[in-house]
């Protein structure tokens, strides 16, 4: 079974009774969810942000659910049923939809999945990745951590910067390497694509210095999958911080 679908785990999808088209959505919904656009309300002491249903469709044209926003409430109704998402209806003013990301489970269903889930080979069991040399990226890294030489070059040297980086932070805090599958890699390539070699090394670094209240700080809630869900919100935050406009 192939493990995941918009990044998320399949075998959760089916647990909790949601299907393909739930995939596109919640992978819609979050990266969303994890900027600054959405208008948020604090109901009870937690977060919402408010969700018009008419935006999904929208903005999700190929999903196939086109003007029914019945059939939209009906699958966010899913998405609260299974304990992904709370839901809170505003009554101020008019009748306003309110959702907050329920982020363990976030986490969960985006985190690679056991061996005893998917069958497959732990990683120590299988052929390791070419021995990385190199230097420390990136030199302007303010971060006063003892870094090891890790990089190597390769087919893709802008894309080991990256990896390089991101591992030696990882290794440093965690004791473990991250996991580095054909599946995260084309996340980094994407990622290198956006933003660039040294803007997203940036953000890796902020990633782990300021890493979220959420995010449970362990070598699974700190990989690579974790940070490049949350890169939109990583920006606007740093941007934030620097006094930039997001």
């Amino acid at each position: 079974m192939k493990y995941t679908i918009e990044g998320l785990r399949q075998d959760l999808l089916v647990k909790w009774g949601l299907d393909a088209t739930d995939a596109v959505i919640i992978r819609w919904f979050a990266d969303f969810y994890h900027t600054s656009r959405m208008k948020p309300m604090v109901h009870e002491g937690k977060e919402y942000k408010w969700l018009r249903y008419q935006h999904v469709i929208d903005d999700l044209p190929a999903v196939g659910v086109k003007k029914d926003r019945d059939a939209i409430a009906k699958r966010f109704k899913g998405y609260v049923a299974c304990g992904l998402m709370d839901y809170y209806l505003c009554k101020e003013g008019g009748n306003y939809t309110y959702f907050r990301l329920n982020e363990e489970k976030w986490v969960e269903l985006v985190s690679d999945p056991s061996p005893a889930i998917t069958g497959e080979v732990p990683r120590n069991d299988r052929e390791a990745p070419p021995q990385m040399r190199g230097t420390n990226y990136p030199s302007s890294n303010p971060s006063s951590r003892s870094r090891k030489t890790l990089g190597s070059p390769e087919a893709h040297p802008e894309i080991r910067k990256v990896t390089d980086y991101y591992q030696e932070l990882f290794t440093h805090d965690y004791g473990t390497k991250p996991t580095w599958d054909g599946k995260i890699i084309k996340l980094v390539k994407a990622d290198v694509a956006r933003l660039g070699v040294e803007l997203l090394n940036e953000l890796v670094w902020f990633f782990f210095e300021y890493p979220p209240e959420f995010v449970k700080k362990n070598a699974t809630g700190m990989g690579y999958n974790i940070f490049h869900s949350m890169i939109d919100g990583l920006l606007e935050k740093k941007r934030r911080m620097e006094g930039k406009p997001a």
